[in-house]
């Protein structure tokens, strides 16, 4: 394949054409606007940022400060949080940070649930010049233990007891000190103390509450753009999580272009359903809105997501495929009719052969209305990101009435590359590039980029990516109106679709431990869960298992379940999304799997794999 490139969001001649007309009739519009004005009206001002994170939310904060920023659910109430208490949230409690003597470079670490003090965490870190560290709440005490001795944090900040503890015997494994502040989630927790911290009201406390507005924007406005604002962890092909450097340039300069292409109301509300710890979520459904003057509501119960969102009334919501998938299902799951199902999935199936008769139209018409209801009634759109997308599913909810503009991502590029448009929406494909990226196909297929958004490198690691083209590891290709289309990857990563990104290989190598398996293949990218074929170390299991022979060895429960228990020991230490709970075993294999390279291996097993994730199959092997 020859090099193709897409740069600044064009492809070809005619794009910047029809883009410049587009500009000039918008520029026209807006000049007979400026005419109908009366000269009385006056424009409200506010200072631009300097291209930093607290900049941008404070210019924010200026422009809306009686408008709703945040909303949590406090037992059966909706709490809402201004722009202006969670800017003097802010203020006060960068001055705290300062006082448990938080500094300028300085790494914190933040292991807790979306909720409004982790936005103020992030915003007062961020402001002193010092760094955020979020890690996930499903770390275990072993990841959790190599993270913070690799980032060496100043202050870590929990969110409830489980955490704090968990948090307490890394700081004894590792014989550190380092302080903690932890974060109340009610009141059965307000007894818990930490020998080397405080609580966050007590911090909050070590401040007179006053106006703190301009000592805290002298110190905002010695920020630079080009300073790191947060080290993210993403997986390596090695099962170790890396530490991703991104400066407070790589993320305004993504939210503006990502709000370039896809229009962001003030009057907006947003779900937020990903863990903050993840790039997509904190962009896209943190300091997008946030920049914007939009409301960002705060969901801390995944099960209760059906009713909540009726609620809350959202107008956007952001997710991985599994949250869209589990939603088309329950939907479909929900009509009798049959022949209006069958309708429904036909019409979705990647043809456009399908014509629907006009009595199932009508009553699909019901549905979509049903649909929208069902998110609230106010629902202008989804943002698909962190795995693919099933047409069928991104089929319904936009002939519903409800777009889905899929997008792809990586953490090293803040995450945002590229994404479908509102009038631009082409199913099946993640879109077109930022206007900010210079995205071009290698001769192998991968896709490399460039952009301000790319990280300058990661931590704790040597090399830069500065002007050099980065090396995403998917495959992918451009289609003639410039969309792209990812078509697998180069790096042994299996991304499930919720998002998650899981190491094959630090699984297979775990799993290599036991004497009773000889060899394993790991899979499940799309999938929900990770799913493995075994094969048995077999003058081992017969060892176990005489009576057994080698056709009844694969084949009966009582081995399923010896190996289960194996697998389980084996894996305790790894976290749940890394877990084995549906498996296949064979007795032997010609060529071991490590002998044949993974795609070649999927490849090879493809029946097996269909077998794994067959939604009428319930038993682990």
């Amino acid at each position: 394949m020859s090099d193709t490139i897409i740069k600044n969001g064009y492809k070809t001649h005619k794009d910047k054409v029809k883009k410049a007309t587009k500009s000039a009739k918008v520029i026209a519009n807006r000049s007979v606007r400026v005419k109908t004005i009366s000269k009385k009206s006056t424009v409200h001002k506010v200072e631009v940022s300097n291209g930093t994170i607290p900049g941008r939310f404070l210019e924010t904060a200026k422009k809306y400060p009686e408008k709703t920023a945040l909303m949590y659910k406090k037992d059966h109430l909706f709490e809402k949080v201004t722009y202006k208490r969670l800017l003097n949230l802010v203020q006060n409690f960068t001055l705290s940070l300062e006082k448990i003597g938080i500094k300028k470079g300085d790494r914190v670490a933040i292991i807790s649930e979306n909720r409004p003090e982790w936005a103020a965490v992030d915003l007062a870190v961020k402001s002193l010049g010092a760094i955020l560290a979020p890690m996930h709440k499903a770390f275990t005490i072993g990841q959790i233990k190599e993270l913070i001795y690799d980032v060496e944090p100043a202050l870590i900040i929990v969110s409830d007891a489980p955490t704090l503890f968990k948090v307490e015997d890394v700081n004894k494994l590792l014989a550190k000190n380092i302080p903690i502040v932890f974060l109340e989630v009610d009141g059965k927790n307000n007894n818990v103390k930490s020998k080397d911290g405080c609580d966050f009201i007590s911090a909050l406390q070590m401040v007179p509450h006053e106006n703190h507005s301009e000592s805290y924007q002298k110190k905002i406005s010695r920020l630079k753009p080009e300073e790191v604002a947060s080290i993210l962890f993403t997986p390596s092909s090695g099962g170790k999580y890396v530490g991703v450097q991104l400066t407070h340039k790589n993320v305004v300069s993504n939210v503006s272009s990502t709000k370039e292409v896809v229009e962001i109301r003030s009057t907006d509300s947003f779900l937020s359903v990903l863990p903050l710890s993840h790039a997509f979520e904190e962009t896209a459904g943190y300091y997008v809105p946030l920049f914007s003057g939009a409301a960002i509501n705060y969901l801390s119960d995944i099960s209760e997501f059906a009713s909540v969102v009726k609620r809350m009334q959202p107008t956007v919501i952001i997710g991985v495929p599994r949250l869209f998938e589990k939603s088309y299902q329950k939907i479909l799951g929900g009509i009798k009719d049959k022949n209006l199902k069958e309708h429904l999935i036909k019409k979705n199936s990647n043809t456009n052969e399908y014509k629907g008769n006009i009595v199932n139209s009508l009553k699909e018409k019901i549905v979509n209305k049903k649909v929208k209801k069902s998110f609230g009634g106010k629902l202008r759109f989804f943002i698909s990101g962190g795995a693919p997308l099933k047409y069928e599913v991104g089929k319904f909810f936009t002939d519903a009435g409800i777009p889905v503009l899929e997008g792809y991502g990586l953490t090293e590029c803040s995450p945002i590359v590229s994404v479908n448009r509102l009038e631009d929406n082409k199913l099946g494909t993640v879109g077109k590039p930022l206007p900010n990226i210079d995205l071009k196909i290698a001769d192998d297929g991968e896709v490399l980029l460039k952009g301000p958004s790319v990280t300058p490198g990661y931590f704790n690691v040597k090399g830069s990516t500065n002007g050099s083209w980065f090396h995403t590891g998917d495959y992918g290709e451009l289609d003639e109106d410039g969309f792209l289309k990812l078509t697998g990857m180069k790096k042994d990563i299996i991304v499930l679709s919720t998002g998650k990104n899981v190491s094959p290989n630090a699984i297979e190598a775990q799993l290599s431990k036991s004497k009773y398996i000889k060899d394993s293949l790991i899979v499940g990218d799309g999938q929900k869960n990770i799913s493995a074929i075994i094969f048995l170390e077999m003058n081992e299991i017969e060892k176990i298992f005489p009576y057994l022979d080698d056709k009844e060895l694969v084949n009966d429960k009582d081995v399923s379940h010896f190996m289960q228990a194996e697998i389980d020991e084996l894996l305790e230490d790894f976290s749940h999304y890394e877990q084995i709970k549906k498996f296949l075993l064979f007795k032997d294999h010609a060529q071991e799997v490590f002998g044949l390279r993974r795609q070649e291996a999927i490849k090879e097993f493809s029946n097996e794999i269909n077998i794994l994730y067959s939604e009428e199959r319930h038993l682990v092997s």
